[in-house]
């Protein structure tokens, strides 16, 4: 019996300690995860930031590897926007990818409704 409940109990333990943990950020892999960790606390209209929707002229059309090197260089783009070199370059490459699609399928969404 004692046995039994020393199972149940580890097995319980093991579950527990798992349950709704998030990834610490240098195992974060997938783009909204980086997002959400990195970006969105000041990108947080419509998840791209004022920042992102009133770039300067020339600037509208930002690709990855643009984004790429915001991430892990800075940007004075009318606002000062720090660095992350926490980032990994994959991870940089996965959040910016993210964040060029996101713009994308919200510009597209605008010109469909725009109709």
């Amino acid at each position: 019996m004692i046995r039994y409940s020393w199972i149940l109990f580890t097995i319980t333990a093991l579950l527990l300690t798992g349950c709704d943990r998030e990834p610490s950020p240098q195992n974060m892999t997938r783009g909204d995860q980086l997002y959400a960790y990195y970006c969105k606390e000041c990108h947080t209209y419509k998840g791209l930031g004022d920042e992102l929707q009133n770039l300067p002229p020339g600037v509208s059309q930002l690709e990855v590897h643009d984004v790429v090197l915001i991430i892990k260089h800075g940007a004075q783009l009318g606002h000062p926007m720090g660095t992350f070199p926490g980032l990994s370059d994959e991870q940089a490459f996965t959040v910016a990818e993210y964040a060029v699609q996101m713009r994308r399928r919200i510009r597209e969404e605008q010109l469909t409704h725009s109709d």
